[in-house]
């Protein structure tokens, strides 16, 4: 449990004769471990696990895992290549690129140690990407310019087996294949963009900038239901008569501006404000028969301060930004009047949202060798559209536990709930002081975080919900500057706080278990680097 090993290796080729620059990158990695998979949180209140009814046993301790796994396998790997020609006062750039991704991992999704026996579940993700991008950017007079074009080829398949044993149905224990989604997705992305700044004075700027977007979406998604067969790990999904084909098509376009001023109101203080608006491209649900959703789109504005002061001993930095999204891309339960604990969950545009905050930076030096660091950021967010049944299927009509009503479609009006995963509050502040002894430069550092509370269920279930909490990490730097050499000793999370990154309801077969992602536990590293 909670192992990580993983490998990374880098590595760059570039050529430069002053006119023509060319650079070729290369990179892998392979994570190979189990410190992915959901943990079993708590029981959800007024229910008992079915796993434990039939002589399963759930763990003791949240960061223990009492079923298989979880088992987690990535390999991704890549190579880009960059040429850049100097034709005096603009230069053109051309980046090409190529990117494959493969990812496995298996869990058992009730906690329990029959986890494999009743329903285990494997999760497959494997894509090919490439991108193209030109661009020709410089400085024309008065006009600082980019502007250029890009395209992006991906083909994506995902798959998800769970097997389900038949003695959830009063059958002799057997382990069938269960529920079989997958999924080939296939996309086609053309941009053209221009970003530009107009230098009105050597202190005041106008930025203008705008991009257009096509995109083009397929996918064919096969789906089937089988409990004759025996479930098989690491499967290859292949297709089956039992099998339910569909296959869609669709594109979006969207055009986005950005318009902006500066003002350099001196060496030490820069003013700026912009507004801007962007897309988040639709998609299909490869998991399920349903009907592509659309882009979400964003109305972005923000306006900010950077300033140097007391002879730059005291850097402040303060930004101010107003989000409204629409067609906000939400999940949704699609009602099944013939199964009502067994509704779909479908991602679609069926919400609207504002969001605006407040963001401070402080990096102080009073000495020389003292750097102090504080930084904050406020942030209010709410849905100020959004209707769905209940995704739990614990309540199907009942009050939330906030007392929310359904109404008689049996859905339930979210509109003024905060959006997920975005706490309120988040402090961080950092110390650190520098000691010298010859060519030796050793640095003590404290960090310590605050989060608050993160609402993890729109439902704000309150067992779903991660309380304020503080993560503490101390480092301890060496540097020989004129070696080229550094190295730094750390133990993150030293306080071992336990909290969850993630959290959700599981199935009601297995008793409404609250399961999730926890965050890492008190880790020790040593990191050198060598520069040459």
């Amino acid at each position: 449990m909670d192992d990580e090993k993983t490998r990374a290796l880098r590595a760059k080729l570039k050529y430069d004769d002053g006119t023509l620059t060319a650079m070729l990158q290369g990179d892998y990695f392979l994570e190979d471990d189990h410190s992915g998979g959901f943990h079993y949180l708590r029981p959800s209140p007024g229910h008992a696990q079915f796993g434990t009814s039939i002589g399963g046993v759930l763990p003791t301790n949240p960061r223990d895992y009492a079923g298989p796994g979880p088992d987690t396998r990535v390999e991704a790997y890549g190579i880009a290549g960059t040429l850049e020609y100097d034709l005096g006062d603009v230069t053109l750039t051309s980046i090409s690129a190529y990117k494959h991704l493969d990812s496995h991992s298996y869990a058992s999704p009730d906690g329990t140690t029959l986890g494999e026996r009743l329903q285990p579940a494997d999760f497959i993700d494997r894509s090919n990407s490439y991108t193209q991008e030109v661009r020709l950017g410089g400085k024309l007079g008065i006009l600082d310019m980019v502007v250029g074009g890009y395209y992006f080829h991906e083909k994506n398949f995902a798959g998800i087996r769970g097997g389900v044993n038949v003695i959830y149905f009063g059958f002799p224990d057997f382990l069938g294949e269960g529920a079989v989604f997958r999924g080939t997705q296939k996309t086609d992305a053309y941009a053209l963009f221009t970003q530009n700044t107009i230098n009105v004075t050597d202190k005041f700027g106008i930025d203008v900038g705008a991009r257009y977007s096509y995109e083009k979406r397929s996918a064919t998604t096969l789906n089937r239901f089988n409990l004759g067969s025996p479930y098989v790990r690491f499967p290859l999904f292949p297709q089956s008569p039992a099998d339910i084909t569909i296959a869609g098509a669709d594109s979006w376009s969207s055009f986005d501006p950005k318009v902006g001023i500066h003002y350099q109101a001196s060496p030490d203080l820069f003013l700026y404000a912009s507004y801007s608006t962007g897309f988040k491209s639709g998609g299909f649900n490869v998991s399920g028969l349903q009907p592509p959703f659309d882009p979400e789109d964003i109305k972005d504005f923000e306006a900010g301060i950077k300033a140097d002061l007391f002879d730059r001993r005291l850097r402040l930095n303060l930004a101010g930004f107003y989000y409204k999204y629409s067609n906000l891309q939400v999940n949704i339960v699609v009602n099944n009047p013939d199964d009502p604990q067994n509704n779909q969950i479908s991602t679609q545009n069926a919400a609207r949202a504002k969001l605006y905050g407040l963001e401070a930076n402080v990096t102080a030096r009073p000495i020389d060798d003292l750097q102090i660091n504080v930084d904050a950021a406020y942030l209010h967010t709410k849905f100020t559209d959004y209707k769905t049944a209940d995704f739990t299927a614990l309540y199907l009509g009942a009050p939330l536990p906030d007392g929310t009503l359904a109404d008689a479609n049996g859905e339930y009006d979210l509109s003024g709930n905060p959006l997920t995963y975005a706490p309120k509050w988040k402090l961080h502040g950092a110390l650190a002081y520098t000691f010298h002894s010859g060519a030796l430069s050793v640095t003590p550092r404290i960090d310590a975080t605050y989060t608050s509370a993160v609402e993890q269920s729109v439902l704000k279930l309150p067992f779903s919900r991660q309380s304020g909490y503080t993560l503490v990490d101390l480092f301890l730097d060496f540097n020989l500057a004129d070696q080229g050499l550094s190295a730094s000793i750390f133990m993150r999370n030293a306080t071992k706080k336990f909290y969850t990154l993630s959290s959700t309801v599981g199935a009601s077969f297995f008793g409404f278990p609250v399961t999730g992602l926890v965050g890492a536990p008190r880790t020790f590293g040593l990191s050198i680097t060598k520069t040459f």
